[in-house]
């Protein structure tokens, strides 16, 4: 009791010190809280983001990102749909799971041969309502308000093409275009994304080809 009496007396004896000192806590404790915060939420706003792009888990062939890009054909998986039936009924994964889904996935040159332009492309296929349902994962419950799809209700066949592609002219709509792939026709890679809030998976696959 005496010490904390004394503690009390030395406290009030210099009360602009001690109000300096307890501001200075106060203001350090905050400092702490606020920044603290902001690191949180940037890696929650990143693994959402990477989330509804590519979903938690991604199954690719062995080498798939070493040697893929070169030879997309041969570092497919074929029969994709044995290895997502595989997952999807798995006794761990199944009760986590909400999407799984293939994703096509090449790179190339788009050319307007005519015209004696090409770009080089990369280009991305989706099952629509799969991707959308990948877009409202949000297990963080960040304040942020992604759109649907922009090929929402559109036809199987439906692209979006990108502004670079679309404006100088190497592919432009209702010109004739051919996309080839080094190597190979393309045989595209599929990727696949399953969200929930536990997990997610992404299946390669490159069995369909444009010969």
């Amino acid at each position: 009791m005496k010490t904390l009496s004394l503690a009390l007396r030395n406290l009030l004896r210099n009360r602009r010190r001690s109000l300096t000192t307890l501001l200075a806590m106060v203001i350090g404790a905050v400092t702490i809280l606020v920044f603290g915060g902001y690191s949180r939420n940037i890696t929650y706003s990143l693994q959402t983001s990477y989330v509804i792009r590519g979903g938690h888990l991604q199954i690719q062939r062995k080498d798939y990102f070493l040697y893929g890009s070169g030879n997309p054909a041969a570092y497919g998986i074929q029969g994709y749909q044995r290895v997502i039936e595989l997952v999807a009924h798995d006794p761990v994964l199944a009760p986590m799971l909400t999407v799984v889904t293939p994703t096509l996935s090449l790179g190339g040159i788009a050319g307007n041969f005519a015209e004696g332009l090409s770009r080089t492309i990369i280009g991305t296929g989706v099952i629509v309502d799969d991707r959308n349902r990948m877009r409202r994962w949000n297990e963080y419950g960040i304040p942020i308000n992604i759109p649907a799809f922009a090929l929402t209700g559109s036809a199987e066949d439906s692209v979006v093409v990108g502004t670079g592609v679309a404006c100088d002219g190497s592919a432009p709509l209702g010109h004739q275009a051919a996309v080839c792939v080094r190597r190979t026709a393309a045989r595209p890679d599929r990727r696949g994304g399953r969200t929930r809030g536990g997990i997610g998976v992404r299946v390669a696959d490159q069995s369909h080809g444009t010969d």
